[in-house]
């Protein structure tokens, strides 16, 4: 029986892959003169450098906690998630300056032939890569992360390759640099979903398809429930995370809690879905007596 492929192999797998991308692209680059083979180069050196982390955070994540870190270090994947944003954000830039400067002052000839080449092989590369990591791309940021910098680098190199052609058919220099233009453009938008959603993470902001309202709502249906505050929701290393403070409209004793508190996750679980629930349960604030008006 054939071993299953573990998520660690798939990412250096893919690292692999990129390793070949650069070298092919970097030659590429330097043979054809093309700004957008070089620009797709520097992309991909960041790719490897996203897999490199999305590995560490694959390691890391599978570490015991201890007593200084009770919930191990599965928050890693947040920070890598946001390092990667930040490689794109430099790459953005790069590219869009020496775009620019490529428009304005067009100084060297492209030759269409070698980029063509150096793209179509980067690109069947990518694909294989891509091919090895999306079927784990949602299991958490630092993979999901990886992955989209592999799908922004099949786009670009789609994109080179089309204007080697275009370039190898009418030599037409300008199309290198608006090529690059564009391309940082789209990778610039999806880079600040990344950004957002490592910082959303990183701050335990409720996650978006949780209404806190809605809850709240959920909670308060129940009899003997009489406020609900204190009522924290957020996705944590260990999976979601709700907790709250629950003002019962009577007192009761701590056993006959336990039915309340059993509906009330039941609630919770069948309005945001599988939890770890903390509840803290409160006492109806006592009856203030107004003393009787002397007569």
């Amino acid at each position: 029986m054939p071993q299953k492929i573990t998520d660690k192999q798939r990412v250096s797998f893919a690292g692999f892959c990129f390793g070949l991308m650069l070298v092919v692209q970097l030659i590429g680059a330097f043979s054809s003169h093309s700004l957008g083979l070089l620009a797709d180069a520097f992309h991909t050196s960041a790719d490897l450098v996203a897999l490199a982390l999305a590995g560490l955070a694959l390691s890391w994540q599978k570490r015991p906690a201890t007593k200084e870190y009770s919930f191990g270090l599965g928050r890693i994947e947040s920070i890598v998630g946001g390092i990667n944003g930040i490689l794109l954000v430099v790459f953005v830039l790069f590219a869009s300056w020496k775009s620019l400067e490529r428009l304005i002052a067009p100084s060297v000839a492209i030759h269409g032939s070698s980029m063509f080449s150096a793209a179509a092989l980067s690109l069947v590369l990518n694909a294989i890569a891509l091919c090895v990591i999306s079927p784990i791309s949602k299991s958490n940021l630092a993979i999901r992360g990886a992955d989209l910098h592999i799908k922004n680098d099949l786009f670009v190199g789609g994109g080179v390759l089309a204007g080697s052609i275009a370039i190898w058919a009418t030599g037409w220099r300008f199309i290198d640099p608006m090529i690059a233009m564009i391309i940082a453009g789209t990778i610039g938008f999806h880079t600040f979903e990344l950004l957002r959603d490592s910082f959303d993470n990183l701050m335990d902001r409720t996650p978006k398809h949780i209404d806190p309202e809605e809850v709240k709502q959920a909670i308060r249906s129940i009899p003997l429930v009489e406020s609900i505050h204190h009522l924290h929701i957020w996705e944590g290393a260990t999976g979601l995370h709700l907790e709250a403070h629950i003002t019962l409209t009577e007192n009761m004793r701590l056993s006959e809690t336990l039915a309340v508190e059993k509906t009330i996750k039941q609630k919770i679980v069948a309005t945001c879905g599988d939890t770890h629930i903390f509840i803290e349960f409160k006492p109806p604030p006592p009856l203030v007596q107004l003393a009787s008006p002397s007569t």
